[in-house]
């Protein structure tokens, strides 16, 4: 058990800082893709090579859409394409007056894996993103969780020791990842419980 005190916050963004509806995408993009479930169908998408380089920044956004075209015969053209392949993300206004409390006691950083154009769209459109220094992307490391790099990376980023961080995602392999490097770690449920847990921690 880490029993260091926490000094910095290490924060995953999707579905812990704003929110994403998946069936808007298996609605408006993949309704093409074979599966008997969305889930399914997201599984054969996300699990493809095309998104693996996108998100570790291999390909740029207008190879990918063309690549996504090619693999999943979509006809969008590359504007449309890339405003439905953004329109998945909405505000979580609980988790902005937890991270702007948070955000008076702690640097605090992201560790994400995510492509240029979710990055963007996310950074342009919701405020709360701006509270976070020097943010760990996986388009820009190559790296995606749980990848030991990726923790390493972010605490380098936030200037502080590994096992001075708190790591928080939704994901359980994410935060066992973070866990194995002897960063604090909370797996991220929603906004009520994560205000608890960090109470318990003497956080807040």
């Amino acid at each position: 058990m880490n029993n260091t005190p926490i000094e910095a916050l290490i924060v995953d963004l999707g579905r812990v800082l704003v929110d994403i509806d998946v069936s808007l995408l298996t609605r408006d993009i993949f309704k093409n893709v074979s599966g008997d479930t969305e889930a399914q169908v997201m599984q054969t998408v996300m699990s493809d090579p095309v998104m693996l380089d996108f998100d570790t920044g291999v390909t740029t956004p207008q190879e990918f859409h063309q690549k996504l075209c090619e693999r999943f015969a979509l006809t969008f053209n590359y504007e449309e394409f890339t405003r439905l392949w953004c329109g998945l993300f909405s505000a979580k206004p609980d988790m902005d007056i937890l991270i702007s409390e948070l955000a008076r006691q702690y640097p605090m950083t992201l560790l994400s894996d995510v492509d240029i154009l979710h990055w963007s769209h996310v950074r342009d459109t919701f405020p709360i993103v701006q509270k976070f220094t020097n943010p760990t992307l996986s388009f820009q490391t190559g790296y995606m969780k749980p990848a030991p790099e990726c923790y390493r990376i972010a605490a380098e980023n936030i200037k502080t020791p590994i096992e001075k961080c708190l790591f928080i995602d939704d994901l359980p392999k994410n935060v066992e990842g973070a866990r194995q490097l002897g960063m604090h770690s909370l797996q991220f449920t929603n906004a009520e419980k994560l205000r608890n847990d960090l109470k318990n921690m003497g956080i807040l």
